[in-house]
């Protein structure tokens, strides 16, 4: 690889100005024609290493052409080797390109090259999943959004393909593709009612975890791995800081005066000596926030469940993900109390405003007052008129 990732000597990758550092060498015709360090991330450090050698290239006369053309297997382990180190759901990522794969070999398209797919390649797959029944794990086919984000992996996967200029394709065939547009979420959520219900059933070192979550919105991976290092206290509150999203990109969350009390009252908090001296270092020489008989809590599903089923709210558990409630909680109760959308995004996250949206949870109790106090509004509004016009007459 032309460029590789800078280490500082105690081991941890160098950065500068929140960047990472990497090293960049390119070779032409066997000799060294560039060595410089650039900062960033890897993709953007991956771009900028193909535009540089295309330059180098065409420097000493020589055209960059088409170089590989392989089959989808072996560019799919190409792909997943450069999202690796970037995504947190690359196992997903891996699992939508098996599908692909187990298609192309149903049709016997497994030794089609790059430069052979075609639209209606893409097309046909869709087809073929609308009738893929797995063995031993479902009864029934996948849903149009499940082959919606299957046939995104591909396009993905094959915009890559086309930008870094390394493969013999200049076209991308999956862009003409239309998919289903993913309609709202329209359920009930979780009402502030039913949360504290959950909290007062609740075992003892649960009641922190689900406090936290309605607080930050955090996913429950995130929650987890979160350390003392990275929870910073003041007098009036304080901030968790978030180094391992989704989309690997470092964020702060601000933590209320109440949530900064909640945490300081933990069994693990003051036990990390360097976080006390304020010494730098790293997760794995510190204590995890929650913890439970002094080693980190790595799931809650049992006594989750347990918590519904106590507060008699099993009737909205969510047996995939029963902590995720908690983040649709924590956006829909911004959204209620008219917290700037671009606030929320900020402290939860989100990237896409149609996202954050699509996932509020709808409230039919709310939306019902908000239909009938308009309904009020507009009767009152006509009886004024009515009256107004009754009283221009009887002056007549």
């Amino acid at each position: 690889m032309p460029y590789r990732q800078v280490i500082v000597s105690s081991g941890k990758p160098a950065s500068k100005a929140g960047k990472r550092v990497w090293e960049v060498d390119i070779y032409v015709r066997g000799l060294p024609r560039y060595q410089k360090r650039h900062y960033g991330t890897r993709t953007e450090i991956a771009r900028k290493e193909v535009k540089i050698h295309e330059q180098m290239l065409a420097q000493v006369g020589k055209v960059s052409g088409v170089q590989k053309d392989p089959t989808f297997s072996e560019f799919a382990d190409w792909y997943i080797e450069c999202v690796k180190p970037l995504q947190k759901s690359w196992r997903t990522t891996l699992t939508r390109i098996k599908n692909i794969a187990r298609f192309l070999e149903a049709t016997g398209h497994t030794k089609k090259r790059l430069s052979e797919f075609q639209t209606s390649d893409v097309i046909d797959f869709m087809r073929w999943r609308r009738s893929d029944i797995i063995p031993n794990k479902t009864k029934k086919p996948p849903s149009e959004v499940t082959i919606k984000r299957d046939v995104v992996c591909w396009k993905t996967m094959i915009n890559l393909a086309v930008k870094s200029h390394e493969f013999k394709i200049n076209y991308d065939f999956t862009n003409p593709v239309k998919t289903v547009k993913e309609e709202p979420k329209f359920q009930e959520g979780l009402t502030v009612e039913q949360y504290k219900k959950l909290v007062d059933s609740s075992v003892d070192y649960l009641k922190p975890i689900l406090e936290f979550a309605a607080n930050t919105g955090w996913r429950s991976s995130e929650i987890f791995q979160l350390t003392l290092r990275r929870v910073k206290h003041f007098d009036v509150g304080g901030f968790a800081i978030l180094e391992d999203s989704k989309n690997q990109e470092t964020r702060l969350t601000t933590i209320s005066s109440s949530l900064a009390t909640i945490i300081e009252d933990l069994p693990s908090w003051g036990t990390c000596d360097k976080c006390n001296r304020q010494i730098a270092h790293m997760d794995k020489e510190c204590q995890h926030v929650f913890s439970r008989k002094g080693q980190p809590i790595k799931g809650v599903r049992k006594a989750l469940m347990n918590a519904y089923r106590e507060a008699g709210l099993m009737h909205i558990y969510n047996v995939a993900k029963p902590l995720h409630r908690f983040r649709n909680f924590f956006r829909t109760n911004h959204a209620d109390m008219g917290t700037d959308i671009s606030v929320i995004m900020q402290e939860g996250g989100w990237k896409d405003p149609k996202m954050m949206m699509r996932y509020l949870d709808r409230r039919q109790s709310m939306r019902t007052n908000i239909a009938e106090n308009y309904s009020e509004y507009l009767n009152k509004k006509s009886a004024s008129i009515v009256e107004i016009k009754k009283e221009i007459v009887e002056k007549l």
